[in-house]
């Protein structure tokens, strides 16, 4: 079962020790383009998940899969096995990411617009995002239909949503009251 905030215990503890050893940059790209991937391949989670591969084989396959990898990330894999919390593993992915932007001064914010926008439309979000937050703003952007017209910014853990579909789903449920 998934837990996000073991999950961001565990990515704390990682990456203080990735930081310590002077890592921590190789260790996010690692989880971000190594590890992340592997939540979708069912070899990986049959080996990761499963109790059919005797414990002592299962830390030697982690150094057979992961031994090139900094010796943090092996030993990171074998503490998972040991406490028996595999399933945190991609849990700490997000986190890790989250901790890194952290400690780099990098906001991330998704734009959710009904059309896509140029560079000349982006700038007013990006510029209002890095008044308000301070540090380095990496804005994504989707398209979603739906919002009819307006935006939907989201960002850490606020969302600001000035779509005119949250408009007529409001005044619906006033109207309704």
């Amino acid at each position: 079962m998934r837990d996000p905030r073991l999950g961001r215990r565990y990515a704390e503890a990682l990456y203080s020790a990735a930081s310590d050893q002077g890592v921590a940059d190789e260790v996010v790209t690692v989880f971000e383009e190594t590890i992340a991937p592997l939540e979708k391949d069912p070899s990986f989670l049959a080996f990761w998940r499963g109790r059919r591969v005797p414990e002592a084989r299962r830390y030697e396959l982690v150094d057979e899969l992961f031994g090139k990898l900094p010796k943090v990330v092996t030993q990171f894999f074998k503490l998972l096995l040991e406490k028996k919390r595999e399933e945190v593993l991609f849990d700490v992915i997000p986190a890790l990411r989250d901790l890194h932007d952290k400690q780099r001064g990098i906001v991330r914010a998704t734009l959710t617009t009904a059309v896509a926008l140029g560079d000349d439309e982006l700038a007013p979000f990006k510029a209002m995002l890095t008044d308000r937050l301070g540090g380095n703003v990496i804005l994504t952007t989707k398209v979603d239909e739906e919002l009819i017209a307006g935006f939907r910014l989201r960002y850490a853990d606020r969302i600001i949503d000035g779509s005119v579909a949250r408009s007529i789903t409001e005044i619906r449920r006033r109207l309704s009251a």
